[in-house]
C-alpha cells in the first residue's frame, strides 16, 4: 500500500493505532471514543470541514487492522465509515469524527420510509447493529436503497440484543415503530452504496488483523511447544500448514492493497472482503488446529478471533457479496458479436 498523502503513508499510523487501541482496554464506550478521537483515528478519513483529517480510506486500513488484531470492543468500522462518508453532509452524525456521539449501522434488513406531514416516518425491523444499545445514533437502510439516521432515544425505537457467536462484539436488532425522521437525516442511495463499499474494505482490514494475530500465535506455539523432545515446527506437515496460511494471508493483503488504490471501485472492495473472509477463516481455524486439543478450550483466545471473523462475514453478507462480485465480473465482458 504505497499511497502517499501530504507526505505521509498509511504505515505511519500503525504504531499510533496500536497504542491508542491498547489504551482502550477496560474503558467505557464513551472513554474509548474520546481516546480514539483524541489521537485523530476516528476522523482520519473524515472531511476537514467535519473536524477530520481528510485522508483517503487507505489511512483507515491500519486502524481497522489494529482493532481486529486487538478485538477492540467498540463499533470502530461503523464510526470510521460514517465519519468518512456522512459527517460533512448530515448534522445527525457530524459528531462521529470527534467521538462526541457513538454511531453504529444496522447492516441487515431494510425498513419502510413514508412521508408524514412535513417530514417522514420509518417503520420496520433491521438487524446486525453492533453495540447499538450503547449508541447515540443508528444508521439503517430503507426499502428503496436509501438510508436514515435515527436517534436511538427517539419515540418508537427499541433495541434488543440478538444471539451471535461473537461474544465480544454484541449485535442488536432495532425495531422502528413510526419513528419521525427529518428530511436532513435521509441518506441517498449513493451515500449508502459508498458506506457499504468503505465497510467492505475496513471489514477486510479487520479480518486480516485478526488473522495476523492467529498466525503469529500459531507460529509461536509451533516453535516453542515440544513433543517427543522436538518442537512442533520440526514436523514438515506443520510447516506446510503454516506456509499455506501465510500465503492466504498475504494474498488477502495484496487484494486489499489493490482495493484501496482502485479509485472507489465497488468490484475491488467486494473482492478484498471476499479474499479476507476466505483467508481469515482458514488462518483462524488452522491456528486452533495447530494448538491441538488445547486450541478448542475457552482459555486460548483464538476462538474469539474466529468468532469475530465469522460475525464480520455475516455483517458483510458474504454469500450475497459473492453473487454481486460474480455479476460484476461477468458484466465486465462484452458479448462477442455473431460476426466475430
Amino acid at each position: 500500500m504505497e499511497l502517499e498523502f501530504n507526505g505521509m503513508t498509511p504505515a505511519d499510523f500503525i504504531d499510533t493505532a496500536r497504542r491508542a487501541i491498547a489504551a482502550c482496554e477496560g474503558k467505557t464506550m464513551t472513554e474509548q471514543a474520546a481516546l480514539l478521537a483524541g489521537d485523530g483515528l476516528l476522523g482520519i478519513c473524515a472531511p476537514e470541514g467535519a473536524g477530520g483529517l481528510g485522508m483517503p480510506l487507505a489511512f483507515a486500513v491500519p486502524v481497522a487492522q489494529a482493532g481486529g488484531g486487538s478485538l477492540l470492543a467498540f463499533p470502530l468500522i461503523e464510526m470510521l465509515v460514517i465519519a468518512r462518508c456522512l459527517s460533512a453532509a448530515h448534522e445527525g452524525v457530524a459528531a462521529a469524527a470527534s467521538g462526541a456521539k457513538i454511531v453504529t449501522v444496522a447492516w441487515q434488513g431494510a425498513a419502510n420510509l413514508a412521508a408524514s406531514g412535513s417530514g417522514f416516518v420509518v417503520s420496520g425491523t433491521v438487524g446486525r447493529a453492533p453495540f447499538a444499545e450503547s449508541a447515540d445514533v443508528i444508521v439503517a437502510r430503507v426499502l428503496d436503497g436509501r438510508g436514515v439516521i435515527i436517534d436511538r432515544r427517539n419515540a418508537g425505537v427499541s433495541v434488543g440484543q440478538t444471539q451471535t457467536i461473537d461474544v465480544i462484539h454484541p449485535e442488536f436488532r432495532v425495531s422502528l415503530d413510526g419513528v419521525a425522521v427529518a428530511a436532513g437525516d435521509i441518506l441517498t442511495a449513493d451515500e449508502m452504496a459508498e458506506l457499504d463499499r468503505s465497510a467492505c474494505i475496513l471489514r477486510a482490514a479487520a479480518i486480516i488483523g485478526s488473522a495476523d494475530f492467529c498466525l503469529a500465535t500459531a507460529q509461536e506455539h509451533a516453535t516453542t511447544r515440544k513433543q517427543f523432545g522436538k518442537p512442533l515446527i520440526a514436523n514438515q506437515a506443520i510447516r506446510h500448514h503454516l506456509a499455506r496460511h501465510k500465503l492466504a494471508l498475504e494474498s488477502a493483503r495484496v487484494v486489499l492493497g489493490q482495493a484501496v488504490s482502485a479509485n472507489g471501485s465497488p468490484f475491488s472492495a467486494r473482492a478484498a472482503f471476499q479474499a479476507a473472509v476466505t483467508g481469515g477463516i482458514l488462518v483462524s481455524e488452522g491456528a486452533i488446529q495447530i494448538h491441538g486439543g488445547m486450541g478448542f478450550t475457552w482459555e486460548v483466545p483464538l476462538h474469539f478471533h474466529l468468532r469475530h471473523v465469522r460475525a464480520l462475514e455475516a455483517q458483510g453478507d458474504q454469500a450475497g457479496n459473492l453473487d454481486r462480485l460474480a455479476e460484476d465480473y461477468i458484466a465486465g465482458f462484452e458479448p462477442k458479436s455473431d460476426a466475430a
